[in-house]
């Protein structure tokens, strides 16, 4: 599958939406029962942006948009204040092919260079019964992961 990452934009926040909506839907990873809306997305999009955290797209050759990824904070408290959380999230059509993967590496290249020292990612991924797919839970799992489920930038 041929595609690129670039840092998101407003005017993605309706695909971006559509691949939320999807998993929201249909999986266990979100913890929400029902999909927000776009003006919700644009929102949540807004406040990772104004704090400084990376927020990613891989587009297909012809732009359309096959997932997302971006990187928050962990925690509020101060001590916590060089770890982020991921947030992976990819078209049915994009799943097992290696956009996630990508995505992920380059959110951890972002981070590290943005000067956070460890990603955590979410509960969900260490105990979630079936994966996306075999590879998808694997290339969940770096050499640098940790028991915690935390990898390091």
């Amino acid at each position: 599958m041929t595609f690129s990452l670039r840092d998101a934009t407003a005017a993605d926040i309706a695909a971006i939406t559509a691949i939320y909506r999807e998993s929201v839907l249909t999986g266990t990873a979100s913890y929400e029962i029902t999909p927000p809306d776009e003006a919700e997305m644009a929102g949540r999009y807004e406040a990772i942006m104004q704090k400084g955290y990376p927020y990613l797209v891989a587009a297909d050759p012809d732009g359309a948009i096959l997932g997302y990824a971006y990187a928050g904070a962990f925690r509020t408290r101060p001590a916590y204040r060089w770890i982020v959380e991921d947030s992976i999230y990819l078209a049915r059509s994009a799943r097992g092919r290696g956009v996630g993967r990508a995505l992920l590496a380059a959110l951890l290249e972002r981070c590290t260079a943005l000067g956070f020292r460890q990603m955590v990612a979410p509960p969900q991924w260490r105990f979630t019964a079936r994966p996306a797919s075999p590879r998808s839970a694997r290339s969940r799992a770096p050499a640098t992961s940790t028991a915690a489920g935390s990898t390091r930038c």
